[in-house]
């Protein structure tokens, strides 16, 4: 079985994330290619998907083109690699795999809540637009999977042939040795007793960054740091406005050592697909303090019987957090609860289902 994953550009993204996980978990990664309309402008992504075995090609065409010559040159070389199933990624990749005529032989992964994300993304009109144009050509794919049952219940309505699953990312969980943390927490003054809190990801409105500094500020006690990785056009705000406790770092290649020295991750995001921060955070043993939006509950709510976090809304952040204080066990508890429902392996076994009934 040939599969071809279609994505805009190989690069350090959520969804690209994802696609270098299914071809990871894949069963058979013999006739496995990524076809990307241009770049890479992550070459080291690239090579770790050829590295386990993926063909990479990329189509040469700009992305304002994708949908026009990106579609002719997705077309032909479609036509020539006897391909199985097609997998396409984004909104501009799904328009091109459906214009191709193989939308018959297409899935397509819905990385988004798509009304709320593009609402909040491209602004109402603009929103509105973008997700009337996306639903119209998911009717000419044969199966739009989102990645939260929230994602799914959002676009039902429009698209009828529709189903979700969730992300997963990672294989083996590790546990860093007691030794590292410390010696990575003393490099950045904080003492290995310390609690800290830590929040990966695009700084930004839909994010609720903001709201989430201005949060940890009022309940901070002593012992508690927050770190803040990422970067976005709410950076200069985070600087300005961190206070005790909260470290700011910008944009990090190595978000593994912030991992290590790190007990909690923390979100106060306003709509998610389906979070590879957090999926990946559970990875490393970190509990999760989370913002009440329906994707952050279901991540919860896949084992309400294991605890690994709470959800926080309006006004009680504090109290949630003094709960999640008291509540939480070993990081042993986390790291289990990923390996059982949320590795790339778990993910791929439902989504070779899906190929299978393409064929």
């Amino acid at each position: 079985m040939k599969i071809v994953y279609v994505i805009n550009s190989i690069k350090n993204s959520g969804p690209n994330q994802v696609v270098e996980a299914m071809v990871n978990g894949i069963s058979d990664r013999n006739d496995v290619i990524v076809v990307a309309f241009f770049g890479p402008n992550d070459s080291a992504g690239a090579e770790r998907l050829r590295r386990v075995g993926a063909k990479v090609v990329v189509l040469g065409v700009s992305k304002r083109h994708i949908i026009t010559k990106g579609t002719r040159r997705l077309r032909a070389y479609l036509e020539g690699c006897g391909v199985s199933v097609i997998h396409s990624h984004g909104i501009l990749s799904d328009i091109a795999v459906a214009r191709s005529g193989f939308g018959q032989k297409a899935l397509t992964t819905i990385h988004n809540n798509m009304p709320a994300d593009y609402k909040s993304t491209f602004g109402p009109i603009k929103g509105l637009l973008y997700t009337t144009l996306h639903l119209l050509y998911l009717r000419r794919i044969r199966l739009a999977v989102c990645c939260s049952k929230d994602g799914m219940k959002a676009i039902r309505p429009f698209v009828r042939r529709v189903t979700f699953i969730h992300n997963g990312y990672g294989s083996e969980s590790t546990q860093e040795s007691v030794s590292i943390r410390d010696e990575i927490r003393a490099t950045m003054g904080i003492k290995p007793s310390d609690r800290v809190y830590l929040y990966i990801g695009r700084l930004s409105k839909r994010k609720n960054i903001k709201e989430l500094i201005l949060n940890f500020r009022v309940s901070r006690s002593a012992n508690e740091h927050l770190i803040i990785v990422g970067d976005g056009e709410e950076y200069e705000y985070c600087v300005e406005n961190a206070g005790d406790g909260i470290h700011v770092v910008g944009f990090k290649d190595n978000v593994e050592d912030y991992h290590r020295v790190s007990d909690v991750y923390v979100s106060a995001s306003l709509s998610e697909g389906f979070s590879i921060s957090i999926i990946e955070a559970l990875s490393k043993g970190l509990y999760l303090l989370l913002s009440d939006i329906p994707s952050h509950r279901e991540v919860i709510d896949i084992d309400p019987s294991k605890y690994i976090g709470t959800i926080f809304s309006n006004g009680n952040f504090s109290a949630k957090k003094d709960e999640l204080v008291k509540s939480m066990g070993t990081r042993l508890t986390p790291v289990n609860y990923h390996q059982k429902y949320l590795t790339q392996e778990v993910m791929m076994r439902q989504y070779e289902k899906l190929y299978k009934g393409v064929l």
